[in-house]
């Protein structure tokens, strides 16, 4: 907190400002997951968007129910890697990939689970959990960004 004209105001660091996807370290288990869920919460919400703008509804009711679906769905899954990884981390004591393939894989299964099939939990562990180990290692290897800014 700080005190500038005596108002009283909280402010964070700059690395806490914005929502991190790499601070997945077993620190900070409760706000870092936080910040994973809250993240795809934000995405489920673009993708319930699109969804009913491809699928109209046929009333509100509908409209609102599948999009609390959609989005409900997003938030447990950005939960369950956030929690999952950062338990899985300071488990292990290592903030290595493996982490990152059991976050994704736990998340996959619980699509499966929502989904009630067992070849989308399998395909989506998979899946998934590649992905995670993969975007792990590429922060851990500093290859930079994906899409590089222009350069004129």
């Amino acid at each position: 907190m700080n005190e500038q004209d005596g108002v009283l105001t909280m402010r964070r660091p700059p690395e806490e400002r914005l929502i991190r996807y790499d601070n997945l370290d077993g620190n900070n288990t409760a706000y870092s997951s936080f910040q994973m869920a809250e993240a795809a919460t934000i995405l489920g919400g673009a993708a319930s968007v699109a969804h009913l703008s491809l699928y109209f509804p046929k009333n509100f009711a509908d409209g609102a129910l599948r999009a609390a679906n959609i989005t409900g769905t997003f938030a447990l899954l950005g939960a369950v890697f956030g929690v999952t990884t950062n338990v899985t981390a300071s488990m292990r004591g290592k903030d290595d990939p493996l982490n990152y393939f059991v976050g994704g894989c736990s998340a996959g299964v619980m699509l499966g689970a929502r989904t009630k099939s067992y070849a989308v939990g399998t395909g989506s562990c998979l899946a998934f959990g590649g992905w995670g180990a993969f975007y792990k290692q590429w922060t851990i290897e500093g290859w930079g960004k994906f899409i590089r800014p222009p350069t004129y």
